[in-house]
């Protein structure tokens, strides 16, 4: 992907949202553009369904709020995530500002996450404690977006 200067309109992407079942509930692949990007930051472990979808945490709300969509590949959650505003604007669902956040998530959601929707905000200048990714934006279409969230959590809840 390529950057995109400040006021120019990125390319909106097409989400698709792959689960992945398991004994332990299913996982949640995201998909952009048919590409699991994410997974190259290195923190490429999926969350569970249950916390990602069923929490609605996928979803953009306002303020905009920090979500950890991806964890640690070592399988420590918390460790560190491919953290990512979501926000939506007009008809843009958007992930921007892509951060490694060590630990401060133990889920999609950080735990103050009505108080402080951007904890990495917080954590100042410690690179250690939060790094940027240097991920582009990515920008989705606000109508696909919310419908293949809802469409995959529906999958979620049938598997159980």
């Amino acid at each position: 992907m390529m950057q995109h200067s400040q006021g120019e309109q990125a390319p909106l992407r097409t989400l698709s949202i792959r689960l992945e079942p398991t004994p332990f509930g299913a996982l949640v692949r995201l998909l952009v553009a048919g590409k699991d990007v994410l997974a190259a930051t290195g923190n490429d472990e999926p969350n569970v369904a249950s916390d990602i979808l069923a929490t609605g945490a996928m979803l953009p709300v306002d303020p905009p709020r920090r979500v950890a969509l991806y964890g640690c590949g070592c399988g420590i959650f918390r460790c560190a995530n491919v953290a990512v505003l979501i926000s939506q604007q007009g008809n843009t669902v958007s992930w921007s500002n892509a951060m490694s956040v060590t630990g401060e998530y133990g889920s999609a959601l950080h735990g103050d996450s009505e108080q402080v929707p951007d904890p990495v905000a917080l954590l100042g200048d410690d690179a250690f404690l939060a790094h940027d990714l240097h991920l582009p934006t990515i920008s989705f279409a606000a109508d696909q977006y919310p419908a293949e969230v809802n469409r995959a959590t529906a999958e979620a809840k049938a598997l159980g």
